[in-house]
């Protein structure tokens, strides 16, 4: 089991890196993987649809506003999702 998260300073731009990368595995199964990225939900669900698509397991988090960087955030959501 591999687990990624990805927080950045914004959201469109974290979104838009995601997208690519998912479209750059080009029908692999990934299901070992688990991908959790900071954004509001309403703007991840197209990742969603994309990291399923390639088996992945797929999380989007409310941004946590408190951390003062999106390294901080990063550290924030991995230590949630391997709690």
């Amino acid at each position: 089991m591999t687990r990624l998260v990805i927080a950045g300073e914004s959201e469109d731009v974290t979104r838009k890196a995601v997208q690519s990368a998912l479209g750059s595995f080009k029908q692999q199964r990934l299901s070992y993987l688990t991908l959790t990225v900071a954004g509001q939900s309403p703007k991840m669900q197209g990742l969603q649809r994309s990291a399923e698509q390639l088996g992945i397991t797929f999380r989007a988090a409310t941004p946590e506003r408190s951390a003062a960087s999106p390294e901080a955030r990063a550290d924030a959501y991995l230590r949630g999702v391997c709690d």
